[in-house]
């Protein structure tokens, strides 16, 4: 029985755009799939998983075919019934069998890895080709029309790009003409979440790295940046509340014991998570300790 897996580093750098909630979810279902448990996932996380769980495939198989190879090796193999060839410390066989072990495991997926990343590369260098040739057609100018009116809001498309280019490829989705990739870009978003993507003008002047600072120091956390979409997240909310407000909800919420964890061993790392930028400056977050 196989008792560990392999977990590629490249694979790894979809990390940067999934936030905390998102990437608890995607090792929590990379543990449940080793585990033998049912994976529950849908839509992004879904599509996100896949590569992992081909690759998790495809190295379950190089493995059981190593097995089988060491197991058929020592059938043919000991010591042989010839006393005057002899084998083992005083000499070597005529054709030795070399064992299969993990580095020949290590080494067939260094190679996959290598070629996966090169088809990957080539994909989204296609498919950002096509991008750059219907991004400034009308047919996209209506797509872009139709998206923003859904939220009222100037959104990066260069970005959605980007993500949708992720997604395609890990669909293996190809598109025979220009249309057709707008087309499912645009059903692609239209039932997404698109505040990632939203360009808000920061009005406000907003001191980001201040901002992170006393987050950090009241809540004990110790990130060292913010992602766009958490800049989004940070530019509205003093748009909708102001600079007053919202240092008052900072205050009254640094107050709150639930909140802040002034009992660590009291509450699970998944909850600590849950205590983000994100939740922070969310409307129902501010709201309710602004007015408190």
């Amino acid at each position: 029985m196989k008792t560990s897996f392999i977990l590629h580093l490249d694979s790894l750098d979809v990390l940067n755009d999934l936030n905390n909630e998102q990437k608890a979810e995607l090792f929590q279902a990379i543990y449940d799939y080793h585990k033998g448990n049912d994976v529950k996932l849908s839509g992004l996380m879904k599509a996100v998983f896949t590569p992992f769980k081909n690759q998790f495939e495809r190295d379950l198989q190089k493995y059981d075919a190593i097995c089988e190879r060491n197991k058929q090796n020592g059938k043919t193999g000991g010591r042989p019934k010839n006393p005057n060839k002899p084998t083992g410390l005083s000499g070597n066989p005529d054709k030795p069998i070399k064992p299969d072990n993990d580095s020949d495991n290590d080494s067939d997926n260094d190679s996959d890895n290598e070629n996966n990343k090169k088809e990957y590369e080539i994909k989204k260098n296609q498919l950002l080709g096509l991008y750059n040739e219907v991004k400034n057609t009308a047919s996209f100018e209506g797509v872009k029309m139709a998206l923003n009116s859904i939220v009222n809001q100037k959104l990066n498309y260069d970005l959605m790009a980007d993500d949708f280019i992720n997604f395609a490829i890990t669909q293996d989705k190809t598109y025979k003409k220009p249309i057709d990739f707008s087309n499912h870009f645009q059903n692609y978003y239209k039932t997404k979440d698109l505040t990632k993507y939203f360009i808000i003008e920061n009005n406000n002047d907003i001191d980001f790295e201040k901002v992170l600072e006393v987050y950090n120091r009241v809540f004990k956390r110790n990130q060292t940046y913010l992602t766009n979409e958490e800049k989004n997240i940070v530019i509205k909310a003093f748009n909708d509340f102001g600079k007053e407000k919202i240092n008052k909800a900072l205050e009254k919420a640094s107050k709150d014991d639930f909140l802040v964890d002034i009992n660590p061993q009291n509450l699970s790392r998944k909850f600590k998570s849950f205590v983000n930028i994100e939740f922070l400056f969310k409307y129902k977050t501010l709201h309710k300790y602004s007015n408190l």
